[in-house]
């Protein structure tokens, strides 16, 4: 197997290929499968690109959908998005001949965003038989926290046993692909050398024949409950989130109702399993355990259960990630809003999302300006037209200190709430909301971001 290493520092200029014209190439022998991953911790999007043209958008921990292209040599390019600009700045580009029948992995690591590690993983295509009962893998280790790994690779029935182990690698590595037969499996992975010590140990997947998976040992982040992961993609690009099931996910209650009292919280119609005790308006509770199936939860008045003042179903939550739960609403008719909410961090920039809790306002718009500068009706709004019970998509705000305004969209002049500071620094993550108050004409922000 092939593995190609390049460090690439941050480029002012595009390269351009000697293949953009159709009319100047000479015939293709044959096709090479693409694609990546971003294995880079704190990262914003990785743009990858073939010449100009995108193949990918990468957060953290994402792989691109494989695609095949003529056996040529191409520009790989690498762009991350900046902060209140249109454009994308390019932090590295590879110049790679692309040979028939060959599969390849471009992958990102390190941890500066504009000096990224661009490193290639190079096989063959597998050409697959009628008949065969195997699948292919390979392992790889992309967790910059930990040291030598073992990687076992069995049936459910078969425990990890010294010397048992499918590979042993180091940071960056990636193993040749074995074969095994079709069926279930578990994923084990210990300290090199040390059975005992485990990182990680999956539940049951299963594999089906004649196709290949790819996968990558990582670190988890904010959106994760579980230190690593395993992220798995196959030939035909069905992308898979491998965890450990004995992290659970999390909820978390988010009280945005001014007219609800505190309440208490049970995931059972008895009201004998209660989840949380006096969430008040305005306040988040922390991180709750939950279970990996739907359930439905019950509000009660704060310290009694003689009356259940509201329900509100919630579908299962992703395994090993948060979710919050938004109240809201008005008397007697309170609900509760179920989110998966981006967590991650960004070294690059900040973020800002906010929840919409103003029943009095059923529409508004959000601007952001920089400190200071007055709006006037000639002020864009950064977040138009966000409806009650609803969150704003993420905002990537370069660092630096923020007046925040809402105001109705019928009357851009009609001011709701503002200015509010914010200030913010590159890493950053704030979650806020706005509430109604006592008076009807007049909303206010609250900040519910995770600790």
């Amino acid at each position: 197997m092939k593995r190609t290493f390049t460090t690439i520092a941050c480029l002012g200029a595009l390269f351009l290929s000697a293949c953009t014209s159709d009319s100047s190439l000479p015939d293709p022998s044959g096709k090479g499968r693409i694609r990546a991953i971003n294995a880079m911790p704190g990262s914003p999007e990785v743009v990858f690109k073939i010449e100009e043209r995108t193949l990918g958008i990468l957060p953290y921990k994402q792989w691109s959908t494989p695609t095949r292209f003529d056996d040529f040599e191409y520009n790989f390019n690498f762009d991350v998005k900046v902060p209140d600009e249109i454009g994308q700045d390019r932090v590295a580009t590879l110049v790679t001949k692309i040979d028939a029948d060959r599969d390849y992995v471009f992958v990102v690591t390190g941890t500066d965003v504009y000096d990224p590690t661009i490193t290639i993983w190079e096989t063959d295509v597998r050409a697959w038989t009628e008949g065969e009962t195997v699948f292919e893998a390979s392992f790889s280790h992309l967790s910059d926290t930990l040291g030598d790994v073992d990687v076992y690779f069995a049936d459910p029935a078969t425990p990890p046993l010294t010397g048992e182990q499918v590979a042993t690698l180091s940071y960056g590595d990636v193993m040749d692909p074995m074969d095994f037969e079709q069926g279930a499996y578990v994923i084990t992975i210990t300290e090199a050398g040390n059975v005992n010590n485990v990182y990680f140990t999956s539940g049951e997947n299963s594999f089906n024949a004649t196709t290949s998976h790819t996968m990558a040992l990582l670190d988890g982040n904010a959106n994760d409950t579980t230190p690593y992961l395993v992220m798995t993609i196959s030939d035909i690009g069905l992308s898979l989130r491998i965890t450990d099931p004995s992290y659970v996910p999390t909820i978390r209650f988010v009280h945005a109702a001014k007219t609800l009292q505190a309440v208490d919280v049970y995931d059972d119609e008895t009201l004998t399993s209660q989840v949380a005790t006096g969430v008040t308006f305005g306040v988040a509770t922390p991180d709750l355990p939950t279970a990996t199936e739907d359930k439905v939860y019950y509000f009660t008045p704060a310290g009694s259960t003689a009356t259940t003042l509201f329900s509100q179903p919630a579908s299962s939550p992703p395994d090993s990630q948060h979710s919050s739960m938004y109240l809201i609403g008005d008397t007697d008719a309170w609900s509760g809003v179920y989110v998966t909410l981006d967590r991650s961090s960004a070294s690059t920039f900040a973020r800002l999302r906010i929840f919409h809790g103003a029943f009095e306002n059923s529409v508004v718009n959000f601007y952001v300006l920089p400190r200071g500068e007055p709006r006037t009706e000639d002020s864009i709004p950064r977040m138009p037209r966000v409806g009650f019970g609803l969150l704003t998509a993420s905002q990537e705000l370069a660092a630096g200190s923020y007046d925040l305004y809402v105001t109705d969209i019928s009357e851009e002049l009609n001011q709701l709430a503002g200015p509010y500071e914010l200030d913010v620094a590159n890493g950053d993550v704030v979650f806020l909301q706005i509430v109604d108050t006592d008076d009807p004409t007049m909303i206010e922000f609250q900040d519910v971001s995770i600790p």
